[in-house]
């Protein structure tokens, strides 16, 4: 993703990622922001328009799982939602042949649903990253990681969409 880029996030929540894809696709692309909650879109909408990026961004009250995202070609998908599996269908036909899917789910179960929904719908170079964050001690002889962390761990997982193979006949 870089200038010109055309990216659709649902899931837009308090609008942080929203910003960073606006912030990347500038000049000449454009982010459009779906999520089926009124108070998110308006959360995403304020935020944005504090930090000077809604001029490339696009705001939609709308659930993709059953109603799709209204763009087609798009260069990049990012779902994070509850239940992401159930978007992949209209992710995969808002996505241009090579686009990247990126989905974020914190849950090992999930992430299981995930990588065999992404597979069956035909991606490739399926990988999975786990993010974790844990905060560091600071001190100017003590730089370490905390001795003891409240830490979270979330999973991405991304992949390629391609063009799925027909069916091979039976014999």
């Amino acid at each position: 993703m870089g200038p010109g880029s055309k990216v659709a996030e649902a899931g837009v929540g308090s609008g942080f990622m929203t910003a960073v894809l606006a912030y990347y696709v500038r000049p000449d692309g454009k982010v459009y922001g779906y999520d089926k909650r009124e108070d998110s879109i308006r959360t995403a909408r304020r935020n944005l328009e504090l930090l000077g990026l809604n001029e490339w961004v696009e705001l939609r009250l709308r659930d993709v799982s059953t109603e799709g995202f209204l763009e087609k070609e798009l260069d990049a998908v990012i779902l994070d939602m509850g239940d992401p599996w159930n978007a992949l269908p209209s992710a995969t036909e808002a996505l241009r042949t090579d686009g990247i899917l990126v989905i974020y789910v914190p849950t090992v179960n999930q992430v299981i649903k995930v990588i065999t929904a992404m597979k069956g719908a035909g991606y490739v170079n399926v990988r999975m990253l786990d993010v974790t964050v844990r905060e560091w001690k600071t001190e100017p002889n003590e730089v370490r990681p905390h001795t003891w962390i409240n830490a979270h761990t979330g999973f991405l997982i991304i992949g390629r969409r391609t063009i799925r193979p027909a069916a091979q006949p039976t014999e």
